[in-house]
């Protein structure tokens, strides 16, 4: 490496999008080059596994502490990008990530504050934090997320912040499949941040009841919501998913898009390349269904 502090990547690795990298940026969705800030932890760190030590790897030496993106474009339906009309410079540091570089500590969480939460999933699961450290830092984090939206009042739902967290729970509760976690676990997992953030956080602890019953009430639903859906996904093995076919089960099963393109993944499901866009469409045309009937019943309604 010499004395280099810069690099220079292309799209596949200095790009934001939710979707990732350049060509999977979701249609509608603002994007836009970013510029990213690694620390350096030594190259006794680094896993030559990887090959050589640059901070794009993940060979374990170098660890993201902040990225600037410069939001500029818009993907559009045909796959193109046009400009935002406001155009703006966001940045995002993770606390948890400069304390891991604070203390030299190369693994996030490590730290204080998400380190026993790794250890109630390592009891409930039984399955030791060593052996998938990936699903269990989704687990902990994305539950993390939804109760403090539950701190500040957040309920789930099917809109803006609703939907964020309703998201966040979904996508813990699958990932907790994977690893043989399939029985209730957001109440260990509550109580253990109640414990950790109670200082800090008051309101947590003042409204701790009313937090646990609104994330409960959300992980029960999706639980029912994930068992059909999944037994309904099963029959498509073998075959294509399409876009109708993905939204016939969120429509008649309740079963989130996201969630239907992760569980084929993991079932070996194919997917056909225009699925968002049949999928959009079709959501469309339910909506102008539900417009007109709306409309026609308002009509006959006597003045």
């Amino acid at each position: 490496m010499g004395n280099e502090r810069i690099f220079f990547y292309d799209a596949d690795e200095n790009w934001w999008s939710r979707g990732g990298n350049l060509s999977s940026t979701p249609i509608g969705d603002p994007c836009g080059p970013d510029s990213e800030v690694f620390y350096d932890f030594g190259p006794h760190h680094h896993d030559p596994s990887y090959g050589l030590a640059h901070p794009a790897s993940d060979g374990g030496r170098f660890l993201e502490i902040g990225n600037q993106v410069f939001m500029q474009y818009r993907r559009d339906e045909d796959g193109t990008f046009s400009p935002l009309k406001r155009r703006i410079v966001d940045f995002g540091g993770g606390l948890e990530r400069i304390a891991a570089a604070a203390l030299g500590v190369p693994d996030v969480y490590a730290v204080s504050v998400l380190a026993p939460l790794l250890e109630v999933v390592e009891v409930l699961s039984g399955t030791a934090y060593a052996a998938a450290p990936g699903h269990m830092r989704v687990i902990v984090d994305h539950v993390r997320g939804a109760y403090f939206l539950a701190v500040d009042g957040v309920i789930p739902a099917n809109k803006e912040r609703g939907y964020v967290m309703r998201r966040l729970i979904r996508r813990s509760i699958t990932t907790a499949r994977t690893i043989g976690l399939q029985e209730e676990f957001f109440a260990p997992l509550v109580a253990e941040l109640g414990s950790i953030y109670a200082r800090a956080y008051p309101e947590t602890v003042e409204r701790g009841g009313e937090i646990l019953a609104t994330l409960l009430r959300e992980e029960k639903a999706f639980r029912r919501t994930l068992d059909g859906g999944l037994r309904a996904l099963t029959q498509f093995e073998g075959r294509t998913l399409t876009g109708a076919d993905i939204f016939m089960l969120s429509d008649t099963f309740g079963f989130p898009q996201e969630i239907t393109i992760e569980e084929s993944e993991k079932l070996n499901i194919a997917v056909s390349k225009d699925w968002e866009l049949v999928y959009r469409r079709a959501l469309q045309e339910q909506r102008e269904r539900s417009r007109a009937s709306s409309k026609l019943g308002a009509d006959s309604v006597p003045q």
